[in-house]
């Protein structure tokens, strides 16, 4: 009797997340969407939608490459850039950042530290993610200048966060100049 009562109780839960999910699923996509809106609206002027778009990319080796979503951003004259949230691993997992890419020429719009999980304290990685003055330093320029405009020289307990983050972001321009703009993989991060 007690396996019978047990597995009623079962299809009962079952069916009833089932129509939560259905309920609340465009709900929750809304507010993902929104988020990434708020994240982005701090990097581009006047952004009036951030629609998700990787599924229409190579997903798999999106996700090798730590992109855990990609974002057509559109202002008022139509798409202006392509926002890329990303994870990395520095001394711990869960370093999330976004790059939000331009359209049409190879220029870094902006970047921002989502969140991570490292050190904040001394000269740890935590600090430095936390700064403004290490994110406003992606700001407009070029793909190929990251490696020389970008301080990531930090103290010998930063190394591998700021390795981990120039990891990251070297992937994600890789992933978005053969993906968006067409290029070939040019074998460096692919």
């Amino acid at each position: 009797k007690f396996p019978l009562v047990l597995g009623i109780v079962g299809i009962i839960c079952t069916g009833a997340l089932s129509v939560v999910y259905e309920v609340t699923k465009d709900k929750i996509a809304y507010n993902k969407n929104k988020v990434a809106i708020d994240l982005m609206s701090g990097i581009v002027p006047d952004i009036s939608n951030a629609e998700p778009v990787l599924e229409k990319y190579d997903v798999a080796k999106a996700e090798s490459l730590g992109v855990k979503n990609m974002y057509e951003v559109s202002d008022s004259k139509g798409v202006c850039a392509y926002g890329y949230l990303a994870e990395v691993t520095g001394y711990n997992p869960g370093i999330n950042f976004l790059l939000v890419l331009d359209d049409t020429d190879s220029i870094i719009v902006g970047f921002s530290v989502v969140s991570h999980q490292e050190t904040n304290s001394g000269s740890y990685g935590g600090p430095l993610l936390n700064s403004p003055d290490f994110a406003a330093q992606f700001t407009g320029i070029g793909f190929d200048e990251v490696g020389s405009k970008v301080d990531f020289v930090a103290g010998s307990t930063a190394k591998v966060t700021m390795g981990a983050v120039k990891a990251g972001v070297d992937n994600v321009i890789s992933f978005h100049k053969q993906a968006v703009l067409g290029e070939t993989d040019d074998g460096i991060n692919l």
